[in-house]
């Protein structure tokens, strides 16, 4: 069953408020409800099985073997939601806006679970647990300036959203190799992180020795990870939480001009606190193209990439580089256009001319060094720079 209720109170028209002339509207929103989620994809209860080719005797044969584990307790994820907001006008209207505050905790979280592999299988899609969503919301829409011939208006947009688990399939136990920490978001990365490159001098080298002597095989040039428990040795217990691959928060701001037959408009958004792996593709082997970095050598101690390595198709602790802050600022798109007067189409069986001229993503704002922070994890999927032309004819 997935029940919801929900309930508003439109206090400006009590008459406590009705003469209440700066506030043009004021009204309160609550509500509850339950949804489900039941993407499960048909007979996944049953498992599933692959077709296995091989020769019997002198004949070619078909067989079958295991390819998913049968799970009978698979059921649906439910989320329960409560929403509380307010809708409010000020000055007859020249703002307005909303703003909500959430709170949504799913049971029976739908999510592939690692198995070990003496099982036969390596994962299991699950009902592992319980998860916490709490976030603010918040529109707000202002009349700048409006007169007979120019007029702006702005619209303000920003969200926030707080992800953590709550209970997994054995409790509140984290599960590592998962990456599913209890307090945690869902998807976070949790790895050995990187403290620059070991440098050819006095004290990095008396560092490289204390490390080498417990099995390392560091060498001036190498990357120097992140020791994070300062034992001299890097090994798991020097992972943890880098960051999370959701947004902390995201806004938006909107302008729209119009002066007399003008018009103009812009939209620039943000989405900050996200952490993104970007493969710069560093074999360090010499025997591929390279992205052209500051390599470390001998005669030039640089601080961020490592030496390159001819022959060596791997290099250690190579993700550790990966890792970069996918904040931005993006200006989305760009428009100005004209509109031909009432009086001149009078003439004509046109109700409307209006040519326009428009940019998409013209520029983005980041420190992200790869092609577009936006949903890219490597130099895959750029948001493509567009420019158009063109007209609005109303018969």
């Amino acid at each position: 069953m997935f029940p919801s209720v929900a309930l508003a109170w439109r206090m400006k028209s009590e008459d406590f408020l009705k003469n209440v002339g700066v506030l043009s509207d004021l009204k309160l929103r609550g509500g509850w409800g339950r949804t489900g989620n039941s993407a499960i994809a048909p007979y996944k209860t049953e498992g599933a099985l692959s077709i296995i080719q091989y020769v019997y005797g002198d004949a070619p044969a078909l067989g079958f073997s295991p390819l998913e584990m049968i799970n009978p307790s698979l059921t649906w994820e439910t989320t329960g939601q409560f929403n509380a907001g307010i809708d409010f006008g000020l000055f007859n209207g020249r703002i307005s806006g909303t703003m909500d505050v959430y709170q949504q905790n799913t049971y029976n979280l739908l999510l592939s679970r690692n198995l070990p592999t003496v099982s036969g299988f390596s994962s299991i899609l699950s009902n592992v647990g319980r998860t916490s969503n709490e976030g603010i919301e918040a529109a707000i829409t202002t009349v700048n300036t409006t007169t007979r011939n120019f007029e702006w208006r702005t619209d303000w947009i920003f969200a926030t959203n707080r992800q953590k688990i709550v209970e997994l399939y054995n409790g509140k136990v984290d599960d590592v190799g998962a990456k599913w920490f209890i307090g945690k978001p869902v998807n976070v990365f949790y790895d050995v992180t990187n403290a620059g490159i070991w440098q050819n001098t006095d004290a990095d080298k008396g560092e490289i020795a204390k490390y080498n002597a417990n099995g390392s095989t560091f060498k001036p040039g190498d990357i120097r990870p992140f020791d994070r428990n300062h034992d001299y040795k890097i090994d798991a217990s020097d992972r943890y939480i880098i960051g999370q691959q959701d947004p902390k928060w995201t806004a938006s701001l909107g302008n729209n001009f119009r002066y007399k037959s003008f018009d103009a408009s812009f939209l620039l958004y943000a989405m900050v606190g996200q952490t993104v792996y970007h493969d710069l593709d560093m074999r360090f082997d010499g025997r591929y193209n390279q992205p052209k970095l500051d390599y470390w050598t001998p005669n030039n101690p640089a601080k961020k990439y490592p030496r390159p390595l001819l022959g060596t198709a791997g290099l250690n602790f190579i993700s550790e580089l990966n890792y970069y802050s996918g904040s931005f600022m993006r200006m989305k798109n760009i428009s100005v256009g004209y509109s031909l007067p009432p009086l001149m189409l009078k003439k004509t069986s046109l109700q409307r001319f209006r040519i326009y001229a428009s940019v998409q993503n013209p520029f983005v704002v980041t420190k992200f060094p790869g092609t577009d922070p936006e949903g890219a994890t490597g130099f895959n999927e750029p948001s493509i720079t567009t420019y158009l032309i063109g007209a609005n004819i109303i018969f």
